[in-house]
């Protein structure tokens, strides 16, 4: 299930996903790779991203055969990102005609809060 996502700017996340068919059966993720984007607006007309405020391919998962990945963003990763209300998405790409959104449904977007932490010493 989609859920909404919470990012402290310049922190690291790590968010464990597991990828299900429609069945509920695990979606094999070998040789796949997750897209994982953030908008601030769904208002959008590229068919290849660039206008996307965050972007993160993930080719490398925990458990392909599973189904499960990883979601990891570093502190440089969420450095740039303005806090805000976003959207979000992540989807399973496994080439042209073979694309599966995160539960499985089409069309499914989130929402991705960016806050600013409150203690920057170290």
């Amino acid at each position: 299930m989609v859920e909404n996502l919470i990012i402290v700017r310049g922190s690291s996340l790590s968010r464990q996903i597991l990828y299900t068919d429609t069945s509920g059966s695990a979606l094999d993720l070998t040789g796949k790779t997750i897209f994982f984007t953030i908008r601030k607006a769904l208002d959008y007309t590229d068919s290849d991203d660039s206008s996307a405020d965050f972007t993160k391919d993930i080719t490398s998962h925990s458990n392909p055969a599973g189904g499960i990945s990883t979601l990891e963003l570093t502190e440089t990763d969420t450095l740039t990102l303005v806090p805000g209300e976003y959207y979000y998405d992540l989807v399973v790409d496994g080439g042209v005609s073979d694309r599966t959104h995160f539960d499985g449904l089409d069309n499914v977007r989130s929402l991705c809060i960016v806050k600013e932490g409150a203690t920057n010493r170290t």
